[in-house]
């Protein structure tokens, strides 16, 4: 083919929107059925394998290109300023590169190297360098169309035909291992995408060397100065010789096949430029001169095929995963969609924290995100947590709760689910509202290896996993802010509704009380219906709300003391802590709340053990400060054992202080004792029905009880239905001892069933009313009961494995349940209560043996 022929085919596929154009390209040049011109991916047999074991999720596989345009645009700035990527002088981390070459300085700042520090107009000019677009047949309704096709291109090195098998098609090469300031590390990443390709895995691939780094390589490669442009394709498993043979993935090599097949060169064709950027809403519009665009025909994608702009497209998933990208990218919709003005077609990607903190949107509630510390088996953490107001946080997470971040891509993610575990962290009211952000930036090498999988998209699901998801929920579980919004969330769910509710609970206890298995089981003592009592009920980021004619706290830069509260500075502090418990200790300061995580000058806590009676580890542990109070919570050295003692030193450090704040603890380990919720209290002995009966140990407090409209905020809040029966929410209590569990029932209504009762039975509509609300209560106790009898609460809600089918806690249980059952519920409980006995036995149900 001639060089111009060879451009004409480049362009049509380039400007090609589905497989069957792709494929009839190619059979008119006599490629698509020609197997010799097809070279094996990476030059390796069973490539499918590697390929195949990538990410799991379409848009994790899509990240993975745009963080390879990312590490051609660093290693493309490295070049052109004459450092070798792999010498001692190059920068050693994602921030330094970016801090380095774009901001003209080194990463001497936590600062440095954040798209969050650069100005809106910085970061939507550079992203203009990487771009992603998406083109192809848009959805329209009662029309099937093909999935869209995205086409992502940078300005960056670019390769040559001939580096191209080293690089971009090349399989678990270490072209980047000895490169500290890159992403891709382990030279298979970009392949995730491939099995997302619609059914052939067809992928284009066009590319140029950047003509200064061209300049110096043409002596050693005659194509240095030459487009070059390809095509992947997965080839169908064969059978040979009674063999069954995985699927492979090859790419087209004509050149010079015939003389070693499997083997041959890629095409490569002469032009000053092309047009492969896009401009607005035009996918291939503006020419550039270099770099290397990779167009993914008829992507599968979860988020849909609707407008990548909007909320429920792929904007908002790639920012999930993409926290803090390193450098912008743009993301344009090139599908026919209607646009007001020429922004409606096109946006800058510069991750989610970006979006978040840099004031759009008033989505947050006051004063957050809030930081803290943490250590979890040697490993140390830092953590924001994002607070959404309410009906927020959907347009921007979908089930993603914690997210860990390493060199801003997120590399797994617990769900949501966690925060609603009762026991563990018992934060339900926010489930739908929050997000951590974890930074792992400090991990070492294996460190990493041991949390993530190598596919860069998923936790591993080792102990380490475990103990790190145990103390995060520890964080959560005692922060006192988020503590004192869950109540300030409850307080507006609930107090206002329940003096409606009165009247139908004192006889709902009446019920109760009179039946015995039903007052062994439900009745446990008063109502606990105070959620973290003296919390308050302002918000911010102080541990508790301000007292009247008390000044606002306004903490120092740097501290001046930080020792433990009622403890003189310098002397040994003594703690007991029983074995299997965790240890609490206040210490007092006047720093500022953001002293472990803001920009610069940040503090570091430290925490380790000098002295023990046996060889113990260095415990887990989290630190969160609050208005001049520092929470430290620790767990005992798994190796600790009863009677011994361990002496804790903890260390309070940053650039600017001359000494640092050393503080001793003596911890002496008692044996656990078992607790029941508190100190029980004295009550009268109980006469008639059930007399002479012990309260249930495991007996269910009364719940509060709220009714729901469908003209009620609630009804959106917690996605009610006509359908629905019955949403049940737990909220701890503090107590003596260990927390307890408060419920509120929140009942339908408004329910479907209900009405239709109403509508057509000649009962007055208060009493049906009152059954289906004491049918539903009573169930969802019922059920309650069963779980904590059983101990599955903590086991159900512990969604340990994202990878794992869920499993539903009690509360969706209890959801799901109620509204199965609500058709029947009043005719059941009418119709059963009027059974006697003359009337069984003349329908011969019962007799005299019965």
């Amino acid at each position: 083919m001639t060089t111009s022929k060879i451009k004409q085919l480049a362009l049509s596929l380039l400007r090609a929107d589905s497989e069957s154009e792709v494929i009839d390209l190619l059979k008119i040049e006599g490629y698509w059925d020609d197997p010799t011109v097809w070279r094996l991916y990476g030059d390796k047999e069973g490539n499918f394998a590697t390929a195949g074991g990538q990410q799991s999720r379409p848009e994790a596989a899509l990240v993975e290109k745009i963080i390879n345009c990312v590490d051609a645009r660093l290693l493309l700035e490295c070049r052109l300023r004459g450092i070798d990527p792999e010498s001692q002088v190059a920068p050693t981390s994602v921030r330094d590169a970016v801090a380095q070459f774009f901001e003209g300085r080194r990463s001497e700042d936590d600062q440095a190297g954040t798209l969050l520090q650069w100005p809106a107009s910085r970061r939507t000019e550079e992203s203009r360098a990487i771009s992603i677009s998406a083109t192809g047949d848009r959805p329209t309704q009662g029309r099937k169309t093909r999935r869209m096709c995205l086409t992502i291109v940078d300005q960056a090195e670019g390769q040559s035909a001939k580096r191209l098998p080293k690089t971009i098609l090349s399989l678990n090469e270490k072209n980047k291992q000895k490169i500290h300031f890159v992403q891709g590390k382990f030279n298979m990443g970009g392949t995730g995408a491939l099995r997302f390709c619609g059914t052939q895995g067809l992928q284009l691939i066009i590319s140029r060397r950047h003509p200064k780094l061209a300049e110096a390589e043409r002596a050693n490669d005659h194509t240095a100065d030459s487009w070059a442009v390809t095509i992947v394709r997965r080839e169908e498993p064969s059978n040979k010789g009674g063999e069954s043979f995985h699927s492979e993935f090859t790419y087209l090599a004509p050149v010079d096949a015939t003389q070693s097949p499997r083997k041959g060169a890629i095409l490569t064709f002469e032009s000053k430029a092309l047009p492969l950027m896009p401009e607005h809403d035009e996918a291939y519009r503006r020419e550039v001169e270099w770099g290397t665009a990779i167009k993914l025909y008829e992507y599968e994608t979860n988020v849909g095929q609707s407008n990548v702009l909007m909320k429920d497209g792929l904007l908002y998933a790639l920012e999930r995963l993409l926290p803090e990208i390193a450098l912008p990218c743009r993301l344009h919709e090139c599908r026919g969609y209607k646009g007001e003005k020429e922004r409606s077609f096109e946006t800058p990607i510069a991750g989610l924290v970006v979006r978040l903190e840099d004031g759009r949107g008033n989505n947050l509630e006051p004063d957050f995100p809030l930081t803290f510390a943490m250590n979890a088996e040697g490993m140390a953490f830092t953590g924001r947590i994002y607070a959404f107001r309410e009906d927020r946080a959907e347009t921007y997470l979908h089930d993603e709760g914690v997210i860990f971040a390493l060199n801003g891509q997120a590399h797994g993610y617990l769900p949501k689910t966690l925060f609603a575990r009762p026991k563990a962290v018992g934060l339900t009211r926010l489930q739908d509202s929050l997000l951590v952000l974890v930074d792992c930036a400090s991990l070492s090498v294996r460190q990493r290896e041991d949390l993530f999988m190598t596919s860069r998209d998923r936790l591993s699901t080792n102990r380490i996993r475990f103990q790190i998801e145990r103390e995060i929920e520890t964080v959560l579980r005692e922060h006192k802010v988020l503590r004192r919004l869950q109540q300030e969330r409850r307080e507006k769910d609930v107090e206002s509704k329940l003096s409606e509710e009165k009247p139908l609970e004192e006889v709902l206890g009446r019920v109760l009380k009179a039946s015995p298995t039903l007052s062994t089981l439900f009745l446990k003592g008063q109502r606990l219906s105070k959620p973290f009592a003296g919390a308050g009920s302002q918000s911010g980021k102080g541990g508790g709300a301000e007292k009247k004619g008390e000044a606002a706290f306004n903490g120092r830069r740097h501290p001046t003391y930080f020792r433990i509260r009622n403890s003189p500075y310098g002397a040994l502090f003594h703690r007991n802590c029983e074995l299997g418990r965790r240890c609490r200790i206040e210490f007092e300061t006047d720093v500022e709340n953001e002293y472990f995580d803001r920009g610069t000058d940040r503090g570091s806590f430290a925490l380790s053990v000098v002295d023990a009676s046996s060889t113990v580890q260095t415990p887990n542990y989290s630190i969160e400060l609050a208005d001049g109070v520092a929470f430290l919570n620790m767990s005992l050295p798994e190796e600790a054992t009863v009677g011994e003692s361990i002496v804790i030193e903890t260390t309070v450090n940053d650039p600017t202080l001359i000494q640092p704040f050393v503080n001793m603890i003596k911890i002496k380990v008692l044996p656990k004792q078992e607790r029941h919720g508190g100190t029980p209290r004295p009550r009268p002995e109980r006469k008639g029905a059930g007399a002479g009966q012990k309260d249930s140990s495991t007996g269910i407090a009364f719940p509060e009880i709220v009714s729901v409209k469908t003209d009620d905020s609630l009804w959106q809040k917690y996605k009610f239905t006509p359908e629905t029966a019955c949403h049940v929410i737990a909220d701890q209590i503090e107590g003596d001892g260990e927390n307890q569990i408060a419920h509120t029932f929140y009942i339908n209504v408004d329910n479907a069933s209900l009405l239709t009762e109403m509508k057509y039975s000649k009962q007055d509509a208060r009493l049906l009313l009152a059954k289906f609300k004491y049918g539903n209560v009573l169930l969802g106790l019922a059920m309650l009961h069963a779980d904590r009898a059983d101990g599955e609460t903590t086991r159900n809600g512990n969604d340990s494995s994202t990878e794992s089918m869920p499993t539903l806690n009690v509360y969706d249980q209890i959801r799901s349940v109620s509204a199965a059952t609500a058709p029947v519920l009043i005719p059941m409980i009418d119709q059963l209560s009027g059974l006697d006995e003359s009337e069984l036995g003349e329908q011969g149900i019962i007799g005299e043996d019965a």
